[in-house]
């Protein structure tokens, strides 16, 4: 771009030739030199704007005295209410405020749940107390004989007594509360383990005891329940009658299994255990009676204590809203005092204040009218030229201002004449932003849509719009009958489009469109009506079109189509349209493939999910059909083994419990695989009811600490207290929880094992922690995949089929829930799961 050089006018300064009276230089501009210095004294802006400065500042100074005057006078009626009443109504203040916020506090020291919290609570109430009795002595120190401060004293001892024996009886009701609990947690660990040792004894007694015995030992169960379930019941016992009943209910059940107890043979030393423990529970020290009465006698007293110390405190906030009522009417009277002196000397300041906003609005008026107003007509000037209107530049005086008029001439003269070059330059930059704009909506259409015939339509438009032609096509050649077809068009009515379709264009005829894909060049003809007419459309040519130009799409593979565009006025089109059409044309041919390869995609993913339908379907129909045979093998084995067909001999006895053992891990191994083929063929749904997570862990661990026993390892468990009741499938959770703890005994040589379950942010949080030789980190991910098992020598020694942990996945996520493992080589390894406390039927969380 060529750059232009711009001449400045000549400004004379103040100290010029000119200005001294000599005759000014060849050249300068006769208009913009200033008056002589002799005829007329000048006054510049500066002076004008350092005068009117001194005015200012000359009105502002005797505002300033006249509020230094006034303020001083109002610091004398501030000293004389900070020396006298005001620190008497702040101390007065602040305590009718703690005392109402004391007395709002006092309740929730009944609320604590726990010691710590009683502690905290009551720490933060004898601080308040604390802090009320310094602002006391404040006040009294101000002011000794200020009326009802003796009262207030009085009633602040009396509260502190009363919170003192408010908390001793929070922390008895506390501690029974404790007791209970704990009794309840105990009778319901007694209730699983009597119901399981039932079950295991009463097999035992079928095969050789009598029916008595049998009788005998059934009334046993059944009283032990009772008297269980009696002594359960007393949470919900709400008076002491109720709680006696209660007892005397649980006198006659245990009488009931002392008789059923001695009816048994030789007593059965494994009840033993049970009957001391309900002897403990119901009658020792502490038992679930005492401890409920316990509960009772400190929730009534707490009461009342909670409503007299609500009366105390009520009189405290009393006695301190009287104190502060008192001392506020003696501030009244000095308040009233310094609002007179307000008045008397504001109305001085006003009147100061009101000379001087006169004598400044004169010096600006001033300003105004010869600085601010002949630039404000410079200014006007100077947008009206930059709107286009041909208005003459303002530069009226002697001064600086008229010198930046003559400048602003100048320069204003040379922008415009800039601007008409800028305004050629924009024109030709839009024709190519629109040109950017085009390809942009078109890589758009191709990267955002696979709609093969929507990206056409949105090259065709923009190749004929920026262009210059009337109508376009775009044609996809298909490789089968080796035929060109019409896929999209713009700028044509229905029946021109009708016409072109219904002629598709074979490859070799000698068409434009044939020349085109064949010569890999574009090719036009400027003018219709001078060429061969066999080789356009006859269609095209009765249509009205003169100027054809045609675009070869073609890709790596071979042929793919054509871009044609057409104009009604003759002429060839120009060599930046040919390209940007070539450019059109690449962009065709990816949206073409695109939409081919996708169309190709479809078709393999509609074959490999039938074919996924298919093995699933397979797998669970096969599956069922072994389990049936082989359920009935089992059965027969065990059969064999009960001696119903006669007694065997030792080792057929040894082979038939091999037989067993082999059968039950073949039939796991059936469930699990059927159970992984309902997962993929969406048959398996969840039974959703409520649950308790607690009764899961314990059944857990009633099912596996033999496991753990056998191999000498600990295994332990921790349910965090007040657990909510969960609601999903009870069942498959505790299939979970099974195969993760199975897991870690069988990989757990030495050490322990531990399951931890609590709540978080609305979910259940269940961890199951070993030491055994834990996993690797490339394995963590995939150890919950189908069939895979960590590649080592030791797990592979402890077998399995890899099904069980991806059937865990599975059921955690049906409930909505997330399962992982951490690990640590060598220090073992930590799985743990979260799932909401509440699922809806779909398997979602609620």
């Amino acid at each position: 771009m060529a750059q232009t050089s711009i001449a400045l006018p000549e400004v004379v300064p103040h100290d010029s030739e000119e200005a001294r009276g000599m005759p000014p230089k060849a050249g300068t501009d006769a208009a913009a030199r200033p008056r002589k210095a002799g005829r007329k004294i000048r006054f510049g802006v500066a002076f004008r704007l350092v005068a009117a400065l001194l005015a200012i500042t000359a009105f502002a100074f005797a505002a300033i005295v006249a509020a230094v005057y006034a303020f001083a006078q109002y610091r004398e009626g501030f000293d004389r209410i900070a020396r006298s009443d005001l620190p008497i109504l702040v101390a007065a203040g602040d305590i009718a405020a703690r005392s109402q916020a004391l007395a709002a506090n006092a309740p929730n020291l009944a609320a604590a749940e726990s010691h710590f919290a009683r502690q905290a609570m009551s720490r933060a109430l004898h601080k308040q107390l604390e802090g009320l009795a310094q602002v006391g002595e404040r006040l009294k120190a101000l002011a000794p004989d200020t009326q009802g401060l003796d009262r207030l004293i009085e009633n602040q001892a009396l509260l502190a007594r009363n919170l003192e024996r408010l908390d001793k009886l929070v922390g008895d009701r506390i501690d029974a509360d404790s007791t209970a609990a704990n009794l309840m947690l105990r009778l319901e660990g007694l209730a699983a383990r009597v119901h399981k040792a039932s079950a295991a004894q009463v097999p035992t007694l079928a095969e050789g005891s009598s029916p008595q015995s049998v009788e005998a030992f059934l009334a046993w169960v059944a009283a032990t329940d009772e008297a269980i379930a009696v002594m359960l019941s007393t949470t919900t016992a709400d008076t002491a009658a109720r709680l006696t009943r209660l007892r005397t209910d649980f006198d006659r059940l245990r009488r009931k299994t002392r008789t059923a107890h001695a009816n048994l043979p030789a007593q059965m030393p494994v009840l033993a255990p049970f009957e001391a423990e309900l002897d403990r529970y119901g009658d020792g020290t502490p038992n679930i009676f005492d401890a409920r009465s316990a509960q009772l006698a400190a929730a009534s007293a707490l009461i009342g204590e909670l409503l007299e110390t609500h009366q105390v405190a009520a009189g405290f906030v009393s006695s301190a809203e009287r104190l502060l009522e008192d001392v506020k009417q003696s501030t009244n009277t000095q308040a009233d005092f310094f609002s007179g002196l307000i008045s008397r000397y504001s109305t001085l300041f006003a009147a100061v204040s009101a000379l001087a906003l006169a004598g400044s609005a004169g010096v600006f008026l001033y300003v105004v009218g010869s600085v601010v107003m002949r630039l404000r007509a410079l200014s006007e000037s100077m947008r009206a030229r930059v709107d286009g209107r041909d208005v003459p530049i303002s530069a009226s005086g002697t001064d600086e201002i008229a010198e930046m008029g003559a400048a602003t001439r100048f320069f204003v003269e040379s922008i415009e004449q800039r601007e008409r070059q800028l305004r050629d330059r924009s024109a030709e930059l839009a024709h190519s932003v629109e040109e950017l704009r085009a390809l942009g909506d078109v890589s758009q259409a191709v990267n955002s849509t696979i709609d093969l015939e929507t990206v056409l339509s949105t090259i065709v438009a923009k190749a004929v719009q920026l262009s210059g032609a009337d109508a376009g096509t775009i044609w996809v050649f298909d490789e089968t009958s080796r035929e060109f077809r019409m896929h999209a068009s713009y700028g044509m009515d229905a029946a021109l489009i009708a016409g072109v379709k219904d002629r598709p264009i074979r490859l070799g005829d000698g068409t434009v469109v044939d020349e085109a894909v064949m010569q890999r060049l574009p090719i036009q003809i400027p003018d219709v009506q001078k060429a061969d007419s066999s080789r356009l459309l006859d269609v095209i040519v009765r249509a009205g079109f003169r100027a054809v130009l045609t675009v070869p799409l073609l890709g790596v593979e071979g042929i793919v189509g054509a871009l044609v565009v057409r104009r009604r006025a003759p002429g060839e089109f120009a060599a930046n349209i040919v390209d940007l059409l070539q450019t059109f044309g690449t962009q065709s041919v990816l949206a073409i493939q695109n939409a081919r390869l996708f169309n190709e995609i479809e078709d393999k993913s509609r074959e490999l999910e039938a074919a996924s339908r298919h093995k699933s379907q397979f797998v669970a129909n096969m599956s069922h059909e072994l389990r049936t045979p082989l359920s009935a093998m089992l059965g027969y084995a065990e059969l064999l083994k009960e001696g119903i067909y006669g007694a065997l001999p030792d080792k057929s006895a040894e082979v038939l419990a091999r037989i067993q053992v082999n059968g039950r891990h073949l039939l796991g191994l059936i469930n699990s695989v059927l159970d992984i083929a309902k997962i993929e063929a969406g048959q398996l749904s969840l039974n959703v009811s409520e649950y308790r997570l607690g009764n899961i862990v314990e059944t857990v661990r009633v099912a596996t600490e033999s496991l753990a026993a056998a191999k000498k390892i600990a295994f332990n468990t921790d349910i965090a207290a007040g657990l909510p009741h969960g609601l999903g499938d009870e069942q498959r959770l505790t299939q979970v929880l099974l195969n993760l703890v199975g897991n870690a005994i069988k990989f757990t040589d030495a050490g322990e094992v531990r399951v931890t379950a609590g709540v978080r942010d609305g979910k259940f949080t269940v961890a199951v922690k070993d030491t055994g030789p834990g996993i690797p980190a490339e394995e963590r991910h995939r150890v919950f995949e189908e069939f895979h098992q960590v590649d080592n020598s030791g797990t592979r020694a402890k077998g399995g089929t890899g099904l069980g942990l991806a059937i865990a996945k599975r059921i955690v996520e049906m409930h909505g829930g997330h399962i992982w493992v951490e690990s640590v080589p060598g220090q073992g390894a930590t799985f743990q799961m979260e799932i909401p406390i509440a699922v809806d039927v779909a398997g979602g969380t609620t």
